[in-house]
């Protein structure tokens, strides 16, 4: 038996059995999306992994706390500036309560008891990455003789009133931080208002969230609750009106993806208008739209989740196949219900139709598809892990496209529906025929 013969008898006898093996699929790729699917918004992706800078560039943007951090912003009107002053006390604190965030800096660390505790903790690492002359003068701070002019000089100046030496024995009582943190206060020229604008109309604030991962899912659950935050956090502000602003990484990823996301999905439903539209045009028929469209969507859910098993975490670059996959697959399911209303045109049966036109055009449609798919898989070259994968998820998506539209596509074609009597593309090509063979031109 034919390979056409047997599709044509399993798709017209046993539809529910083909029924339940697409149910199956798409069940089961629904659930892998749902549980597994993980999307990259990292636009260092795009670009080639080859490169050392790129290599470096993700180490830092993934790994440094940086990642986590949050830069808010509060603005007002330069008349209100007093007001302001008074109102950011008001706004660390409401900050500090958020269940999101862990650390908040609003002014000099040494301002705060766990300010003063970091620049504790990193003196030694900073001690170490001091020049060898210096590190050798700063460790010689340490012999008992230096220790002990240092403590008698601290004293007398304690017995003499100043509050200094208080403050230098509470903070640096060996005398190895402040040389230590030095070159960091020499390359960062820390101003007397460092996070606020020279005009004071604007005063920044650092903080650092308890985010579990840096994915756009996670990114856009924090960012909700965070703009929920500053939808209520003027209230107690009696000035005029006041902005806060907000920055930083999270804020980054998750307004790309949700862009990204609106793209794809307008991308998507505007190229399946347009076929379907097409389609309706051409055929007339409502029922073998719907299945070509649910033949399409059920490519796109293979391709993704066997792009998700392979690479374990998506690009939101590569996502955008869908629409890619659209405009490619709609051309089979052209040319397989084409085929298929000739036949019924021609005096066959239904199911003579369907193993006609797999046999004329089920040979061409697999290489076809075959053959984009080889031309896809060659982005896999580029360096590139976006492309790489939206290379892998084409192939993948046409491959079973074109398998899919000449298996599942008639499925939704009823046997009782008469074939079309009227064909006036086919009329009007039989008649441009005619009229070019009865006319022909000069040579």
């Amino acid at each position: 038996m034919r390979i056409s013969d047997l599709i044509a008898r399993v798709v017209t006898q046993w539809r529910a059995l083909v029924w339940l093996g697409v149910g199956v699929v798409g069940v089961s790729c629904i659930a892998i999306l749902v549980t597994q699917l993980r999307l990259d918004s990292d636009v260092l992706n795009i670009l080639p992994a080859s490169f050392r800078s790129v290599q470096g560039l993700k180490i830092y943007d993934r790994e440094f706390e940086q990642t986590r951090e949050l830069t808010f912003a509060l603005v007002c009107r330069p008349d209100d500036v007093d007001k302001l002053e008074g109102f950011v006390p008001v706004f660390a604190d409401k900050l500090r309560q958020q269940p999101w965030c862990t650390r908040v800096l609003a002014g000099s660390p040494m301002q705060t008891p766990d300010g003063i505790r970091d620049l504790q903790s990193i003196a030694v690492p900073l001690l170490l990455n001091l020049d060898p002359p210096v590190l050798r003068e700063t460790i010689s701070i340490l012999q008992p003789e230096r220790i002990r002019e240092r403590l008698q000089h601290l004293h007398q100046q304690i017995e003499a009133g100043s509050p200094r030496p208080e403050f230098e024995l509470a903070f640096d009582p060996l005398g190895l931080i402040a040389p230590a943190l030095k070159p960091f206060a020499e390359n960062t020229a820390i101003e007397e208002e460092p996070l606020a604008s020279p005009d004071r109309t604007m005063r920044v604030f650092l903080a650092i969230t308890n985010q579990p991962s840096i994915s756009a899912f996670a990114c856009q659950r924090l960012m909700r609750q965070v703009n929920a935050f500053r939808a209520t956090a003027p209230e107690g502000w009696d000035g005029g009106p006041l902005e806060v602003l907000v920055t930083g990484r999270s804020a980054y990823v998750a307004e790309i993806s949700l862009s990204m996301r609106h793209d794809i999905v307008a991308t998507l439903v505007g190229s399946v208008l347009l076929v379907g539209s097409i389609f309706f045009v051409g055929f007339r028929r409502w029922l073998p739209l719907i299945g070509m469209g649910f033949s399409l969507l059920l490519s796109c859910l293979v391709a993704l989740t066997l792009g998700l098993l392979i690479f374990g975490r998506l690009s939101m670059v590569s996502v955008g196949f869908c629409a890619i996959l659209v405009g490619l697959g709609v051309d089979f399911a052209i040319l397989t219900f084409g085929r298929y209303q000739q036949a019924r045109v021609d005096g066959e049966s239904h199911r003579q139709g369907v193993a006609t036109s797999v046999a004329k055009l089920g040979r061409s449609i697999f290489f076809g598809a075959l053959t984009t798919a080889v031309g896809f898989l060659a982005l896999i070259l580029s360096g590139s892990l976006g492309f790489s994968q939206l290379g892998v998820l084409i192939a993948i998506g046409i491959f079973f496209a074109g398998i899919f539209m000449c298996t599942i596509l008639f499925l939704f074609i009823r046997e009782r529906q008469p074939p079309p009597h009227h064909d006036w593309v086919f009329e009007m090509v039989k008649k441009y025929v005619r009229w070019s063979v009865q006319r022909p031109a000069p040579c």
